[in-house]
């Protein structure tokens, strides 16, 4: 057993984004009229590989499953119950084009607090599968280090969680270091990027026309 006969403890938060509207807000209800399907699905799938103990006979793997159409999603709580165990990891699910927004807002503050993040569904796998991964949100994404899981989750959601345990929260700080640099270079291409279509904007603005030929 870990630790003398103590057993670990992975803890898993599934979260289902919800979307804003065109003022700007969190679209969420009292009650759902109709419950996710892809997060009732994957926490299944979850549950399963719990149940055949997938990181070890001694790990326990604890699953949270959050609807954000339906429920406060609390970033501190997350955070605070993912670094209590001994390793855990976010999992966005399900999350489609609309939701890809927020789904970024979420992950930013969890990423800032040294929790992994992952996220899945049907944007991030058409981005990559049609457009060959070239989407500014997948790139925004993958520049804060959130890992990026395209296609079906059965017969895999067992090695991504296998991944996951292998950098507990405890041990973190050198990922938030490397999360800082990168951060840092990704707002200096963002700059660059920025002055580079500013000052090719301004020199457009200033050549002069062309000279034309006057009618005889």
């Amino acid at each position: 057993m870990f630790g003398g006969g103590r057993r670990r403890r992975f803890c898993l938060v599934l979260v289902k984004p919800s979307h804003y509207d065109d003022d700007g807000y969190v679209i969420q209800w009292y009650r759902s009229a109709i419950p996710s399907n892809s997060l009732a699905a994957v926490y299944g799938i979850a549950k399963e590989l719990a149940d055949q103990q997938v990181l070890g006979a001694d790990t326990d793997i604890e699953i949270h499953a959050v609807d954000e159409t339906n429920t406060r999603v609390r970033i501190d709580r997350i955070a605070a119950v993912i670094k209590a165990a001994d390793a855990g990891m976010v999992m966005m699910v399900g999350v489609q084009s609309n939701q890809v927004p927020r789904t970024l807002d979420l992950s930013r503050p969890l990423r800032k607090a040294g929790i992994q993040v992952g996220i899945g569904g049907f944007h991030m796998s058409g981005v990559i599968s049609m457009l060959g991964g070239e989407d500014k949100a997948l790139k925004d994404a993958q520049a804060i280090g959130i890992s990026i899981f395209a296609g079906e989750a059965e017969g895999r959601l067992g090695e991504v969680l296998a991944q996951g345990a292998k950098l507990p929260p405890k041990s973190a700080q050198a990922a938030e270091d490397w999360l800082r640099k990168v951060q840092a270079r990704y707002a200096v291409d963002q700059s660059v990027a920025e002055i580079e279509t500013a000052l090719k904007a301004t020199l457009a603005a200033r050549a002069p026309e062309p000279a034309t030929e006057l009618k005889r």
